[in-house]
């Protein structure tokens, strides 16, 4: 990625692009990344995999943009790094829906067959998952 960003950080600054635009540009990319592999199935991964590649892309040119136009600031570094945090959350989140939505599906069934046993252990695998949402989002 680091050969091809120099000649986007080019593109990006001839259309006129601030270091921000591109910032949030990685930003969605990495959000809608997370969103598409939530669907599972090849095309969603292939998609997903493009975007991804798209999200890398915009992250290496942010920051070349800036200090080959001498507009680094603090907001931008602020608005990089909160990117970050929504990228990667968004794309584990997206890869974990599909497995959650299966231990549900699992558990449920497991449930009907089992009865209180199956509840129980539907009751702490959710809790566990909220922790770990909620572990994450605290870091």
């Amino acid at each position: 990625m680091r050969r091809v960003s120099p000649r986007a950080t080019w593109v990006f600054a001839r259309l006129g692009w601030s270091p921000n635009a591109v910032t949030v540009a990685f930003i969605v990319c990495g959000v809608a990344a997370g969103v598409v592999v939530a669907f599972g199935g090849l095309w969603s991964a292939i998609v997903a995999a493009i975007l991804i590649q798209a999200y890398l892309l915009f992250d290496c040119s942010d920051g070349e943009l800036a200090r080959w136009s001498g507009r680094t600031s603090a907001t931008g570094i602020y608005l990089d790094l909160i990117g970050h945090y929504l990228g990667e959350a968004a794309l584990l989140t997206g890869l974990a829906a599909p497995v959650m939505a299966q231990a549900s599906a699992g558990i449920a069934s497991a449930a009907a067959v089992r009865g209180g046993s199956a509840s129980t252990s539907a009751a702490l695998t959710a809790r566990w998952a909220q922790w770990c949402i909620e572990w994450y989002w605290e870091r």
